[in-house]
């Protein structure tokens, strides 16, 4: 893809993932608040950054925030990654994912996405963990007033 075309899609999915974290979580002060799960599936910087970075405004709201890496997401979280800085912070994606977790932002990985990177869980940052309770996570996932996003 050619650099004029990623920097439109860039600009269209910064404008529609703004438009649905305002639709999703503009409930007012009364509403309780809900969980948000967020499935993070690449590491490009305009998708991954603007993924941690609601995932971090949402948790700093007071929602129980988790993201989920798969696939080629699961490099964020190597220690010896060097990542892109995000779009929108302009920190190192790796940095913003750790300051998520140091905040209490949960976050897992999937376990065949080791294998996808040729990684293995010694070589992830601290706090990347596999989900601990499978059943749990998926009740949690599916439950009335969680919000599921997927980047």
């Amino acid at each position: 893809m050619n650099q004029r075309i990623r920097r439109l899609a860039a600009a269209l999915l910064t404008v529609a993932l703004h438009s649905a974290c305002a639709c999703a979580f503009n409930e007012g002060p009364s509403a309780a608040k809900g969980a948000l799960v967020l499935f993070l599936t690449q590491t490009e910087s305009s998708v991954a950054g603007h993924a941690i970075h609601i995932a971090t405004r949402m948790h700093s709201e007071g929602r129980n925030t988790t993201v989920v890496l798969t696939g080629e997401a699961l490099r964020l979280a190597v220690k010896t990654a060097q990542t892109e800085r995000s779009a929108i912070s302009g920190v190192s994606l790796q940095d913003a994912l750790q300051a998520f977790i140091k905040a209490g932002g949960e976050v897992f990985y999937t376990p065949p996405s080791l294998a996808v990177i040729g990684a293995a869980p010694k070589d992830l940052i601290e706090g990347v963990t596999p989900p601990k309770d499978h059943p749990g996570l998926h009740e949690h996932m599916f439950a009335a007033r969680t919000k599921l996003m997927v980047f």
